[in-house]
């Protein structure tokens, strides 16, 4: 099967329309009170996981903070210095919050997650029989794998730090692009993995939408580390990346060609967007 870019919506339409996703699980969650006994777990879980997150980052930050300034003079160069430095300790810090919360999080709630998004997927029509299982052996290892491309990409971008203020601008735009990408292919595996899809056709799929993907895992990582909010929500992408994916002109066929019990044909796709 090929997979064709879409080309009629702009850019900026699609992100928004992922970024709006989050929002619009959540609608879907509160409209079918029966799915809350499916999504209250994993909400309870990522709560447990951010308030880790969120401890080691205040912690491991204000360390940092304190160990570096005796290094700059005090000057106002000095005060520009560390003022870009600490901009780019944030920068590490976020980024090494989001891996550890994207590892905890993959582990502990994706199976969870993917039960809702299969009850999502069960009241909007999908047959049972186009469905499978997906087995959280396959999850944590999808799960150490983008957990690696997100360390290789943001150990990458931390170079560009070096680079006073141009490198830190570009290391923030290149790290929201690449990193909202990982996240929201994160949650669209969960409707292209109940349909039995290899990993390289799902890379190709995300790739084609791109910007929807990258607005849907923008969205997430916006709200990962709010308290409670950010749990709820994302609940809600889980059930919100099924919505999404449903309106792609490809969702269709593939359920068709799940249902018929013929794999999709493998596509070559590289492992980073």
């Amino acid at each position: 099967m090929t997979i064709e870019p879409r080309s009629s919506i702009s850019k900026s339409s699609d992100v928004r329309r992922g970024i709006a996703a989050p929002l619009e699980g959540l609608r879907y969650l509160v409209a079918h009170a029966e799915l809350w006994r499916y999504a209250i777990l994993p909400i309870v879980l990522n709560v447990l996981v951010t308030g880790l997150v969120l401890l080691i980052l205040v912690g491991a930050g204000a360390w940092f903070a304190v160990r570096i300034h005796p290094s700059f003079s005090p000057t106002w160069w000095g005060t520009v210095l560390e003022i870009l430095a600490g901009a780019g300790i944030l920068v590490v810090a976020l980024a090494l919050a989001a891996i550890a919360w994207l590892l905890l999080n993959g582990i502990l709630c994706g199976h969870f997650y993917a039960k809702l998004a299969k009850r999502v997927e069960l009241q909007l029509g999908t047959p049972p029989e186009a469905l499978r299982e997906v087995p959280l052996g396959q999850q944590i290892v999808d799960t150490f794998r983008d957990v690696g491309a997100l360390l290789a990409i943001n150990i990458g971008l931390l170079l560009l730090n070096i680079v006073p203020l141009v490198g830190s601008v570009a290391a923030l735009l290149l790290g929201v692009y690449f990193d909202g990408f990982i996240f929201g292919r994160d949650y669209l595996d969960y409707p292209m993995s109940l349909r039995g899809m290899p990993r390289a056709m799902k890379l190709q799929l995300a790739r084609s939408h791109r910007w929807q993907t990258i607005g849907l895992g923008t969205g997430v990582f916006a709200f990962t580390l709010v308290p409670i909010i950010g749990s709820v929500l994302n609940a809600g992408a889980a059930v919100g990346a099924v919505l999404l994916f449903h309106r792609w002109p490809e969702a269709q066929s593939l359920t068709k060609t799940s249902r018929e019990g013929s794999p999709p044909a493998p596509a070559t796709a590289s492992a980073l967007p």
